[in-house]
């Protein structure tokens, strides 16, 4: 009989969370402003930095590089350049930075700066050289991009972003404790058999699952090593890392007060959280997820499995308009793309490692060809009561039925702007 599981805080030990969280971030933004400070001190500071992304653009002065540069301390910048500079992104450069003007905030921010290159590395960085070998096995520029993001978070072009957002699949693409999660099941399936014959006859009192844990957090740390601490796999990683420490002590993990730590001691690590949209995307879909249990807590398992999907499909669909507004009548089948997505994420994996990744190329540049997007924009007021309501929800039990009566309102209205 397995004991019940305690919440996370009583109400008294809510002030001394407070109290915690204040001084994680104030010391957090103690060191980043120091960081601040150090980039400021000078008119025209000498940098090193990593080109993430790399895009030739025209204004009306003509036609200019666009640079999107990530510094060593994690800080993110927009610089500008000649149209002929040769491809540089996954390379790391030095820089004569000119900050002028820039303020914390901004700094939080991913900021613009002018700046003259100054050093460019022999040899790109160990993540890019990953890419490359992914493209390796591509013909096709957008399969490319598609399986760089999908396995080291590389960047995406507009085009292909819009293809994405025109099927509602986007989300798929950006690395988070989703993809973490499958990676997570994937490694403790292949340690479990040896841990389990090495346990047997060695070490029988010993915690499987916390072991095995620690051996799968060692081999993912690896990986968000590999890939140069890409932020939304740092935060995913965190998270996972939190979550199993609170299991491990007997703590419901599995609950909207648990969940709310875990956002606000992220937010406390790593302040520049506060400004990025895809961490508060993750949030929602989260929330939701959250929201569903409570309405199906008493629902037969196999309708809990297919009705989370949908749910989640349905609340973030609001947000999605109100944010990108873009929308098709292939959107809805994003539904069966994340449940399909559970198996072609770790086969895909596979597939690159046998040197066959472009085995389903044909298919995926046919899919992503179909459909005609339309732009479908809500009101800033429908997003908002669809987030009023949701937030009813976690009191009043029957506000979850008016939540998806609004939400599935929401995607009528879609449907008959593209019908």
């Amino acid at each position: 009989m397995e004991l019940e599981r305690v919440a996370l805080f009583q109400r008294h030990d809510w002030v001394k969370f407070a109290f915690v969280v204040i001084v994680l971030l104030s010391l957090s933004l103690g060191r980043e402003y120091g960081r601040y400070r150090e980039l400021v001190a000078f008119d025209n500071p000498l940098v090193s930095a990593v080109v993430l992304q790399q895009s030739l653009r025209s204004n009306e002065r003509g036609a200019y590089t666009r640079l999107t540069m990530q510094l060593d301390n994690g800080a993110r910048f927009v610089t500008s350049a000649p149209p002929n500079l040769r491809e540089l992104a996954g390379y790391r450069v030095t820089l004569q930075l000119y900050p002028d003007g820039l303020t914390f905030r901004e700094y939080l921010h991913t900021f613009y700066a002018g700046s003259t290159l100054i050093r460019v590395a022999r040899e790109p960085v160990l993540r890019a050289r990953f890419m490359r070998a992914v493209h390796a096995q591509h013909d096709s520029p957008i399969m490319q991009e598609i399986y760089a993001a999908l396995f080291a978070a590389g960047p995406l072009s507009s085009s292909t972003r819009e293809a994405l957002s025109r099927l509602g699949i986007s989300h798929l693409l950006a690395i988070s404790g989703f993809h973490l999660g499958v990676l997570s099941l994937l490694l403790y399936a292949f340690f479990r058999p040896p841990y389990q014959w090495a346990q047997a006859r060695w070490f029988p009192y010993r915690s499987r699952s916390r072991d095995l844990f620690v051996v799968v957090a060692f081999a993912l740390f690896g990986y968000v090593w590999f890939l140069d601490f890409v932020p939304s796999l740092v935060r995913a990683f965190a998270m996972m890392l939190v979550g199993f420490i609170l299991y491990d002590r007997g703590i419901k993990i599995v609950s909207m007060q648990s969940f709310a730590v875990a956002v606000v001691v992220l937010l406390a690590l790593m302040p520049r959280l506060f400004f990025a949209l895809g961490f508060w995307l993750s949030v929602c879909g989260v929330f939701a997820i959250l929201l569903f249990i409570r309405l199906a807590e008493s629902w037969p398992r196999p309708a809990q499995l297919a009705g989370v999907y949908l749910w989640v499909y349905l609340l973030m669909l609001p947000l999605s308009l109100y944010l990108f507004g873009t929308f098709s009548l292939y959107h809805p089948l994003s539904v069966v793309w994340s449940v399909l997505f559970m198996v072609f994420y770790p086969l895909a994996m596979l597939l690159h490692l046998i040197g066959m990744g472009g085995l389903f190329d044909h298919w995926l540049l046919m899919g992503l060809a179909q459909g005609e997007a339309v732009n479908v924009v809500i009101p800033g007021m429908v997003a908002a009561a669809v987030l009023v309501v949701a937030l009813a929800g976690l009191r009043y039990r029957k506000a979850l039925w008016l939540l998806a009566l609004l939400a599935f309102a929401v995607f009528i209205y879609a449907v008959n702007h593209v019908a």
